[in-house]
């Protein structure tokens, strides 16, 4: 229901529970921490962790940053419990992210290294994972960490979870 006046509907908030709405103020006031952690979280990447800071986007609404993220160095990314619909990480670097929990309806991973990422209980309805890097990561101990869907919602994103039928 983006895009529309919902206090003219007239409807009770239980009737909008589960509804996709615009961002509010709120918000939108916080879009310039999370450029600050992108940039911090870049500096992080970039120094192999001399300086900047790993990235903690937890619980945040992300929509006001709908395209910061696009071709970003934001390995080890904590997004968990985000809202991040229709937000644009193609081509980014989310090597070993954590999105668990996360609303990524619609959002666009394509192209992006998604090595050893969790998307645990996340909704990615419509999500597109188009030449994303899906492989399990490999840790300096030669241990290697799987991308996980578990919980996840995986309708229209073409993707099946293990075990599926065909």
């Amino acid at each position: 229901l983006t895009g529309i006046d919902v206090a003219s509907l007239g409807l009770p908030p239980k009737a909008l529970a589960g509804c996709v709405l615009d961002f509010g103020p709120e918000a939108a006031a916080r879009l310039p921490e999370i450029r600050i952690e992108i940039a911090e979280m870049e500096r992080w990447v970039n120094s192999g962790g001399k300086s900047g800071r790993p990235g903690v986007v937890d619980r945040l609404d992300l929509r006001p940053a709908k395209d910061l993220f696009q071709g970003r160095q934001l390995a080890g990314l904590s997004a968990r419990d985000v809202r991040a619909i229709g937000l644009d990480f193609s081509k980014a670097q989310l090597a070993g992210a954590c999105f668990e929990g996360a609303d990524l309806r619609g959002a666009s991973f394509q192209d992006a290294d998604l090595r050893g990422a969790s998307f645990r209980n996340a909704n990615l309805s419509h999500a597109c994972f188009l030449g994303a890097d899906t492989r399990a990561l490999e840790l300096r101990d030669g241990a290697r960490r799987p991308v996980r869907f578990d919980g996840a919602i995986l309708d229209g994103t073409g993707m099946r979870k293990q075990g599926a039928a065909a």
